[in-house]
């Protein structure tokens, strides 16, 4: 038992020996997820955003989980600046009901310079206080986002559910709450509802904004849109190098030039990965191409 336990110790040594190359490497991510404290507090009272908020936050971590889309969550504070923002390509911060003019400022900031961003609906229609401005919702980011919300209406039980059709093609239901838009400026509609009474209207919009843009959805996120919209920015990227199960967690570190791609099973059954390119095993030194079996709760690091 003894010399089991050290050749397994011995093992376990070497393995953490190898992996000191990533110690101070940081995560790498495109997208963020945002949050903020005064709206998670207000989000504590208010009946309708804190629901949505929880809702849409699950549909966006599912779909960015199963797409293999590595993400990162930023909190909104005093100090953000520009800067803070500019190293991601998409934040999605829905249901903010509290953006003040100062926030809409850095946002517009950090679209113009080439980022894009996602709101959803209840957003920037309350100050500080939680005390709803005297504008026409979204508040302060009307300009941003190039409409104002004509009607809102909740999912009633005794209605059918209303549905979005995305750019034409895919229907998906939008549950709970549903703002009806109405354009101000030049905007592109991505989404218009159907099934409802306020069918034709517009649901979700694109406005660019210097060289990025801004995206704006009158309702609760789920798990379809989410994936559409991943689609739309062509967030997975990945796809190119790697052919993976949803079971698999991909992430990524960078170090002095260099990516560590850490491929992790979360499943209780082995899964198969497959390698598009050819990469270096960073634990055993093997080159790695193919396919590759991961056994349950494995994982594999490669450079």
């Amino acid at each position: 038992m003894f010399s089991i336990n050290k050749m397994y110790l011995m093992m376990v040594s070497k393995e953490l020996h190898q992996l000191g190359k990533i110690a101070g490497s940081t995560y790498q991510a495109e997208i963020a997820y945002m949050t903020n404290y005064d709206n998670d507090w207000d989000g504590e009272f208010d009946a309708w955003v804190g629901p949505y908020a929880s809702k849409s936050k699950d549909a966006w971590f599912k779909a960015l989980q199963y797409n293999h889309v590595p993400v990162d969550a930023y909190n909104l504070n005093h100090d953000s600046s520009l800067e803070d923002l500019k190293k991601y390509k998409v934040i999605v911060y829905p249901h903010a009901a509290i953006i003040t003019k100062e926030q809409v400022e850095l946002f517009e900031a950090y679209v113009k310079q080439g980022g894009r961003i996602i709101f959803g609906c209840r957003s920037g229609y309350k100050d500080e206080t939680g005390q709803t401005y005297m504008k026409a919702f979204p508040g302060y980011l009307a300009d941003l986002v190039g409409v104002t919300v004509e009607e809102f209406t909740r999912e009633a039980p005794f209605e059918a559910v209303p549905r979005i059709q995305f750019k034409g093609l895919d229907e998906v239901e939008t549950n709970d709450f549903n703002e009806v838009l109405k354009p101000h400026c030049d905007v592109e509609i991505v989404g218009t509802f159907t099934n409802a009474h306020f069918e034709g209207k517009p649901a979700l919009v694109k406005r660019n904004y210097g060289k990025g843009s801004s995206y704006y959805f009158g309702g609760v996120f789920n798990l379809e849109l989410a994936n559409l919209l991943i689609e739309e920015l062509q967030l997975n990227t990945y796809q190119n190098r790697f052919e993976l199960p949803e079971e698999i967690e991909l992430a990524i570190r960078h170090k002095d030039g260099k990516d560590f791609i850490f491929l992790l099973n979360y499943a209780h059954t082995a899964q198969e990965v497959v390698v598009k390119k050819e990469y270096k095993d960073a634990i055993t030194g093997d080159h790695v191409t193919g396919k590759v079996t991961l056994g349950p709760f494995d994982v594999l690091v490669l450079e």
